[in-house]
């Protein structure tokens, strides 16, 4: 009877074990599933008001797919004394949302000349990590636009689906750019504002400006492996590009962005022309007043969230 007792009572107590280990399975479940439907609610709710509030892409472009599998690199040609020049582009630049596609900004020199040049671009280099010095002399068109093009596969840690080539007078909206970008051929692309300016068709050894122009990942390595002569790489650096894509037959795929890309409306002539909504790049923006022109107009500022620690009126 003793031994029958004993039985009972240890069944009895694995009865409520189990009990309270199933009761303890469900609640965690109850738990687990509460806190993943919010969670998954919340996210979206962030990703919504994320587009809503900061995404500056015109009506018009936002069609495109929001998960990131394009890559750009905006190499920005410049020289090394141009500190506030750079300052601002990286104001602009990084200031600048997009959910289109992965953007890297990077400055491009040649080889720096003066211990105030060593230091005070080495002090960039440590706090923004954006400066690509090239092995050759400062010049406009005497080859650095090559040897930036042709050394990127070799320096650079990985590749990306386009180049762009910027001069520092130039303001490239990037949300619009990306999405620009979006639906075109990842091989043989050849971007940009068709010169002359009257010229609307990119075929027939036309060349696009040096204001900006896109290549696509192939083409930098066709430059990089060319038997380009050093003859052929003096000259205007826009005209040249574009000789040596037509007399190699590359660049197939070729894309005028006119009137998306101009000169500042202050310029004047055939380049040039009003703002609009629909811009993705302006050009010639030689002074702190025509910047300034252009920020406003496109609403550069537009992210600040009111705060009692400024004020801007």
């Amino acid at each position: 009877m003793e031994g029958s007792g004993t039985s009972a009572a240890t069944r009895l107590r694995w009865n409520v074990l189990g009990a309270v280990l199933f009761l303890a399975l469900c609640l965690g479940c109850f738990f687990v599933f509460f806190f993943d439907v919010e969670m998954s609610s919340s996210i979206s709710q962030s990703i919504r008001l994320f587009g809503s509030a900061a995404d500056p892409t015109p009506p018009a472009l936002r069609g495109s797919p929001r998960h990131v599998e394009l890559s750009v690199l905006v190499g920005v040609l410049t020289l090394p004394d141009r500190y506030d020049g750079r300052h601002r582009l990286r104001l602009v630049y990084r200031t600048q949302p997009t959910t289109l596609a992965e953007i890297d900004l990077k400055f491009v020199l040649c080889n720096l000349t003066t211990e105030s040049q060593r230091v005070m671009v080495g002090l960039e280099i440590l706090l923004y990590n954006d400066i690509i010095i090239l092995n050759c002399t400062e010049n406009m068109n005497d080859g650095k636009t090559y040897t930036y093009f042709s050394s990127l596969p070799s320096i650079l840690p990985r590749r990306y689906d386009y180049v762009l080539k910027a001069d520092d007078d130039t303001f490239f909206r990037l949300a619009p750019l990306a999405a620009s970008l979006w639906p075109l051929p990842r091989e043989e692309l050849y971007y940009g504002f068709v010169i002359p300016c009257e010229k609307k068709e990119p075929l027939g050894g036309w060349y696009m400006s040096g204001m900006g122009y896109v290549l696509s990942w192939d083409l930098v390595e066709f430059i990089a492996k060319a038997n380009i002569t050093g003859q052929e790489k003096v000259g205007a650096e826009d005209q040249m590009l574009g000789w040596w894509l037509n007399k190699a037959h590359r660049g197939k795929n070729r894309y005028n962005m006119k009137p998306h890309m101009y000169d500042h409306p202050a310029v004047g002539g055939k380049c040039s022309h009003e703002f609009w909504p629909g811009t993705v790049a302006v050009h010639r923006l030689k002074t702190q007043d025509r910047w300034i022109d252009t920020l406003q107009y496109f609403n550069a500022t537009r992210a600040i969230k009111p705060s009692i620690l400024y004020h801007l009126d």
